[in-house]
């Protein structure tokens, strides 16, 4: 299990990790070069709704099949992924199962994404829109860590963009300031009233006070 974490943590910083190359790769857009304004931020917060896609995908099995609200019935089955699931229902979870190992990736994924918005907040200049992305993306984070910490303890704390040469020397948390930070941001969206009472309706699913 010690190897899935370091290798989702990696993730974190995989998309900030970069060769020097002779050419510039043309088909991509360097985040510097794309996020000039509060159009290409509002991108990058859509991006972080878009990654709970592969969180979800997994949570199920991760926490409602490992309590009495499901059940995998697998008898006879020859599939891998029935294996693997059927793991998480049994409680007989082995190092190498895929589906733990990609629901890690995918909340840390999740995670970066968030803390690469907060790094281009500065880029919006309309206060009102600036504090409800913050907000939104907060609470993105806070869920992750919320079922990170729940579901593993102790667990990596990453708050801003990780260099790898520092990700590889991270060391977990405790369960009580994985706790005070989800607290801290939930606090911070509410007294300083980041998120509005409720979303436009062209904005419904995004998160608000409501």
């Amino acid at each position: 299990m010690k190897k899935i974490n370091y290798i989702g943590l990696l993730l974190i910083v995989m998309v900030f990790s970069a060769c020097d190359l002779d050419q510039y790769p043309y088909s991509e857009v360097a985040a510097d070069k794309y996020v000039k304004d509060a159009s290409s931020v509002n991108n990058l917060v859509l991006g972080c709704y878009n990654s709970l896609h592969d969180v979800m995908y997994y949570e199920w099995a991760m926490t409602e099949l490992r309590s009495d609200n499901g059940r995998m019935y697998a008898a006879g089955s020859s599939s891998n992924t029935t294996r693997l699931v059927e793991q998480l229902d049994q409680g007989t979870i082995v190092p190498e199962n895929e589906w733990v190992k990609t629901y890690w990736n995918a909340c840390y994924a999740t995670i970066a994404r968030v803390n690469n918005v907060i790094s281009y907040l500065d880029v919006v200049t309309d206060e009102t829109l600036r504090n409800q992305y913050e907000g939104e993306v907060l609470f993105l984070r806070s869920l992750e860590y919320f079922n990170l910490v729940r579901l593993w303890g102790p667990v990596f704390i990453v708050t801003s963009k990780v260099p790898s040469e520092v990700a590889r020397d991270m060391q977990r948390s405790t369960v009580d300031e994985v706790y005070a930070l989800i607290e801290g941001d939930l606090e911070n969206i509410v007294n300083n009233e980041l998120l509005p009472g409720k979303m436009a309706d062209g904005d419904l699913g995004r998160a608000d006070l409501n």
